[in-house]
């Protein structure tokens, strides 16, 4: 995967959301993710980076584990009517 592939999903989610400065981006340690284009990118917009530690696979797997339980245990599909109520389920 080319790292203009992955500034070209990282600005569109930006124009979709528009999030405002201080937003945190964690990504592992990918070349493409850690290329000075991409890292210029989130500086551009304000973003702040997060990393994994270098070959440390466990950083990730307190919120894997959460949105594996949320996918087999949290709402079925259409339960929620509103945009917000997923959170008050949680």
């Amino acid at each position: 995967m080319q790292s203009a592939l992955v500034s070209r999903a990282l600005l569109i989610a930006i124009n979709l959301r528009n999030p405002s400065a201080g937003l945190l981006h964690h990504s592992d340690r990918g070349s493409r993710n850690a290329s000075h284009a991409y890292q210029a990118l989130l500086t551009r917009h304000g973003t702040v980076c997060s990393m994994s530690r270098k070959a440390s696979f466990w950083d990730n797997a307190p919120m894997e584990r959460v949105f594996s339980s949320l996918r087999r245990e949290g709402p079925k599909e259409g339960a929620c009517a509103q945009r917000g109520k997923p959170l008050g389920t949680m």
